[in-house]
């Protein structure tokens, strides 16, 4: 609006001009304008973005987005290759909070024209920048399968349902139409899917429980399945702190329709001043998890069809600090928890049939991202020790020796142990966590009908102190230790107290 000059947008660093880019408007309509900043000279902490005109009038911006030159899709190329390198079978998006109000066809379309919605569930603007296509070429980057989470507490079937045609349909559907406008004619294929925003939610979202919660989920699994039968369906969405009320009833009248029973676990963490005890609540939370999902699995397995069997899904794992802005989440004792998380998936086997990590980049998540790096938690650390460091399928440990007390389990072995075998039978991954705060462990190790070779490797997720988190000024104080096995370890081996360790034998 008026009289509206030559447009300049312009890179600084305090007032040293950075890189500048003059656009001249031609008319007063909307216009999307793209360019390449040459890249700086120097690396600059804190640089700033300017928009400015020449003349008088108004100049009206609908939205503005920096991103660095050597992107993938839209996504920075050193968080690409951070989450590619845990090797991660399935992601699910979006997490719980997010999808208990949202609404796909928000998330498509030109990115500068999608709207922001107000989540009340996670208490944040969401501003759609990342919708179905971003996701979806996020999962292709890194390798993993998709799986969409779909808001069954204040949506519709009908929504669901357009969104499995969204991503499945042919192009010729009323759907697959609107995606080829979207820039994707071909389908995307997504086989499983989530149903999320059952139960009581926060920010008062009014959302369906008890015996309607069983009544919805198989009116949005009907309805989905009728647009592609092929998909695979989780649902009853479950938190598993002990309150969820699912009788064998209920859980029977929607099992018919599911292949699996969506499970959340956040471990919640009050801030301790006490180092010890966060520690000792953070370990604690694998074990809790473990007991809570066998009780589960018994559930689905004595209430389901015995000719439709339905397995757990363990859609969102984290630990969590019910305090804003305290972070022991980030301690070495989160990536202990990890690791314990992943010991006790390993003796579930499948009845636990996929587990997804809830936060990847937030506080308490796998990454830390700021503007200029990407920082490693431990718990991405103890996601890395293992990743190519298990098998396919297990191997039955029983651990004999001393215990620790966990706050809220009682008495349990100081050594959680699980194992498994690679597919050709070549190599046992032995994963360890000595939960003893204080105290180095010597392991005494008599395998029974396996015959272990000489060689192999030691990995371990180690730090000096159980509260120790990794920082500028110290990167590597809670780092992964690897070296090669020494002769004698394939029958016993010290581990450092406050640590975890994957240990790769050769199978004769």
């Amino acid at each position: 609006e008026g009289e509206i000059g030559p447009v300049s947008i312009t890179l600084l660093a305090g007032e040293e001009v950075l890189a500048e880019r003059q656009i001249r408007l031609p008319d007063a309509r909307w216009h999307t304008e793209e360019f390449t900043f040459p890249k700086p000279g120097r690396d600059v902490a804190g640089a700033t973005l300017r928009i400015t005109f020449e003349g008088a009038g108004t100049l009206w911006i609908g939205a503005v987005s920096l991103m660095p030159a050597d992107s993938e899709g839209g996504w920075r190329k050193d968080v690409i290759e951070a989450a590619r390198a845990l090797h991660p079978a399935m992601i699910c998006w979006p997490g719980s909070r997010l999808a208990a109000g949202y609404h796909w066809e928000d998330g498509i379309g030109p990115r500068d024209q999608r709207p922001a919605r107000w989540n009340r569930a996670g208490g944040a603007w969401e501003t759609n920048d990342v919708g179905t296509h971003e996701f979806l070429e996020f999962c292709r980057r890194v390798g993993a399968e998709p799986c969409l989470v779909v808001n069954a507490g204040e949506s519709a079937a009908r929504e669901a349902a357009r969104w499995v045609e969204y991503c499945n349909g042919l192009a010729e559907s009323a759907q697959g139409r609107i995606r080829a406008a979207n820039g994707r004619t071909e389908p995307f294929g997504v086989r499983t899917w989530t149903l999320a925003g059952n139960g009581t939610g926060p920010g008062g979202l009014s959302l369906a429980h008890g015996f309607h919660d069983a009544v919805r989920a198989v009116e949005f699994a009907q309805a989905m399945r009728g647009v592609d039968s092929n998909i695979r369906v989780a649902g009853l969405s479950v938190e598993s702190r002990g309150r969820d009320a699912w009788s064998r009833s209920q859980l029977a009248a929607a099992a018919p329709e599911l292949d699996y029973l969506s499970v959340r676990y956040s471990r919640p963490l009050e801030p301790a001043d006490d180092p010890l005890m966060a520690y000792s609540a953070a370990v604690a939370g694998a074990a809790q998890l473990e007991a809570q999902l066998q009780r589960l699995a018994a559930t689905a397995s004595a209430s389901a069809p015995a000719e439709r069997p339905v397995r757990l899904a363990l859609d969102e794992w984290s630990l969590t600090v019910e305090k804003p802005g305290a972070a022991p989440e980030q301690s070495f004792a989160a990536g202990l928890f990890a690791c314990g998380v992943l010991n006790a998936l390993t003796r579930l086997g499948d009845r636990v049939d996929r587990a997804h990590l809830g936060l990847w980049t937030p506080s308490g998540g796998a990454l830390q991202v700021t503007p200029a790096r990407v920082d490693a938690t431990p718990v991405y650390l103890a996601l890395k020790l293992h990743a190519g460091r298990s098998g396919v399928s297990g191997v039955p440990v029983a651990v004999e020796g001393g215990r620790v007390t966990l706050p809220g389990v009682g008495e349990a072995p100081a050594i959680d142990a699980a194992a498994s075998l690679s597919k050709d039978g070549r190599e046992l991954y032995l994963s360890l966590v000595n939960r003893h705060p204080f105290q180095a462990a010597t392991v005494k190790i008599e395998p029974q009908g396996l015959r272990l070779r000489e060689g192999g490797e030691w990995a371990a997720l180690v730090s000096e102190e159980i509260d120790s988190q990794n920082a500028p000024d110290k990167p590597d104080a809670v780092r992964i230790e690897t070296r090669p096995l020494k002769p004698g370890e394939h029958r016993e081996i010290t581990l450092p107290a406050h640590s975890a360790a994957v240990l790769t034998y050769r199978v004769r």
